[in-house]
């Protein structure tokens, strides 16, 4: 498995010609490799593309947006990163005012119960949940559909509004099947009796 961590501090040139610098890794698992620019300015996704028919499909997907469909599937607007041909990524924006979906909704036992609650209690969720079918309502007048649906590809902004950082999630592949990959979509714990039903 290769160690992402070797490339941080690594400058990388984006299609429109400006320069990221690979800071701390965003998120840890698989492929991609979400990195922090230096800057604090944006997120850095990227596949060590030894498999060129992945990196194919990837950038398929990714060329098939427009500023119109990226609006409206909650997408920020995103750079190729120029890199080498067994290597693909992009970098989108990145609001620090935000906060990762996952990291709002899940309790991780750490914290007192009373005071996740008090930080992000109900309404709050209620009202999240509400931003978030209104994104996806949305999708289903694009023509694409999502492969798949990480939450920690999810982040809320201070006003509540919601975005996806993922594009490559998303394809108008008749193949492609709206599937939760084994997140607990639970916004509501309490109203679900502790069931993890989406």
């Amino acid at each position: 498995m290769f160690d992402w961590n070797s490339v941080a501090g690594s400058k990388l040139n984006g299609q429109d010609g400006a320069i990221y610098e690979l800071g701390s890794l965003y998120s840890v698992g698989t492929q991609p490799a979400c990195f922090l620019d230096r800057k604090g300015t944006a997120i850095i996704r990227i596949w060590n593309g030894e498999d060129s028919t992945t990196v194919s499909e990837l950038k398929r997907r990714v060329n098939d947006f427009d500023s119109k469909s990226l609006a409206q599937l909650g997408l920020k607007t995103f750079t190729e990163l120029r890199l080498d041909s067994t290597w693909f990524g992009y970098s989108t924006p990145f609001d620090q005012a935000s906060v990762k979906l996952s990291d709002l909704i899940r309790w991780d036992q750490k914290e007192p119960w009373l005071t996740w609650y008090s930080r992000f209690g109900l309404q709050s969720r209620l009202r999240l949940a509400y931003c978030l079918s209104s994104v996806v309502s949305q999708w289903s007048t694009t023509g694409f559909a999502r492969c798949e649906w990480p939450l920690n590809s999810f982040s809320v902004r201070e006003n509540g509004d919601v975005w996806c950082d993922d594009p490559e999630s998303f394809s108008r592949s008749r193949r492609a099947r709206m599937i939760a990959r084994s997140d607990p979509f639970a916004l509501a714990p309490e109203l679900l009796n502790g069931s993890r039903q989406p």
